[in-house]
């Protein structure tokens, strides 16, 4: 008699181990993103701290230096930001 209840017991405890590992969700919590296309760089945007693909960026000269912006927007207020600061009107 106590066999039988060990026996089950064991059954029971290795069915609901089964179980429990066919529908638990994998270890991933999160799906992953799509990766960037082409493995582009992202660059950021001065005025409003955007990050974008670097070949998607409006890109400016200023002091030798590369400046990328994610919209004409923000690189109108940056121009009007330079422009500012010299005192041009």
């Amino acid at each position: 008699m106590w066999i039988r209840l060990v026996i089950a017991a064991i059954v029971l405890y290795l069915l609901y181990r089964v179980g429990r590992a066919l529908f638990r969700p994998s270890g991933r919590t999160s799906v992953p993103g799509r990766p960037n296309p082409g493995g582009e760089d992202l660059v950021e945007d001065p005025v409003c701290g955007t990050y974008v693909p670097e070949g998607s960026a409006l890109k400016v000269s200023v002091n030798g230096r590369t400046v990328h912006f994610c919209s004409r927007d923000c690189l109108e207020k940056f121009k009007m930001e330079k422009m500012s600061s010299k005192g041009e009107p």
